[in-house]
This record gives structure tokens, C-alpha cells and sequence, in this order.
């Protein structure tokens, strides 16, 4: 069990799944905490709040999370072809080094659950006028 454990945890994927999960639970968080706020319990803060509105507020979580998929998918695609053409020349050791980094976990972490917190937080905006829950049937 201790070495499955070991595997587990020293996986590439290990972290960012962990950031993943801790995006979701923030996203989870911080949409139950905004429901319940009124926005006349920001105080000075509300201007901000509203001034946005539901369109700018969808507008730019997009941007934000399209640019951070860009990122991610163009600098990591780019390491990688560095990465394969060295292991060549340097064995399979350099890109198992590089899997291994806790730093490059890290990254895609940051990279994926930032991506993933946007689309959360971007599927739970609605106008004002919206209903809280649609149906996918209509009525005849």
C-alpha cells in the first residue's frame, strides 16, 4: 500500500489534480458565499461590483480563462518538442526529470485550476431577471 501510495503521489499528474480539485472547491466556495451577500453588504465596495455587470462579468472570465488555456497548451506543447528532441541525444532520463519536477506540476496545476475555476465561476453568472435553474424540457 506504502508503495502504491509512493507511485500515486510521485505521478505527473498528482499535483494539478490536486490544484484541480482545490479550484473546484474555491469556485464551490466562493459562488455559495456570493449568493448569499447582498450587494448593499459591500459597503463602498458594491460600485465594483455592479458596475461590471453580467456581460463584462462573462466577457472577462472567458478571456481569462482562453488566455490561460493558451498558455498552458503553447508553452508545455513547446517544452515538450524541446524536450523529445533532447531525449534523444540526452536518453529518456531528461523527460523523466522534467515529469517528475514538482515545479512544472505545479504550473500545469496553477494553469488548469485557474481554467477550471473560470468556467465554474462563469457557468453560475446569471442576469438578475434569469431563473435559477432551467430545464431542458419546454413546456408545449
Amino acid at each position: 500500500m506504502t508503495a502504491h501510495w509512493t507511485r500515486v503521489r510521485d505521478s505527473f499528474w498528482f499535483l494539478p489534480g490536486l490544484l484541480c480539485l482545490a479550484a473546484v472547491v474555491l469556485a464551490a466556495t466562493l459562488i455559495a458565499v456570493d449568493r448569499r451577500l447582498e450587494v448593499s453588504d459591500l459597503g463602498p465596495f458594491a460600485v465594483l461590483a455592479t458596475r461590471v455587470g453580467v456581460a463584462g462579468s462573462r466577457d472577462v472570465l472567458g478571456a481569462i480563462a482562453g488566455s490561460v488555456l493558451g498558455v498552458a497548451a503553447t508553452s508545455f506543447s513547446i517544452t515538450i518538442a524541446v524536450l523529445a528532441t533532447a531525449a534523444s541525444t540526452y536518453g529518456p532520463r531528461l523527460v523523466r526529470n522534467f515529469t517528475a519536477d514538482r515545479g512544472n506540476q505545479f504550473v500545469l496545476g496553477v494553469y488548469a485550476g485557474t481554467f477550471l475555476f473560470c468556467l465554474l465561476a462563469l457557468r453560475s453568472i446569471r442576469s438578475p431577471a434569469a431563473p435559477r435553474r432551467c430545464s431542458s424540457r419546454t413546456s408545449p
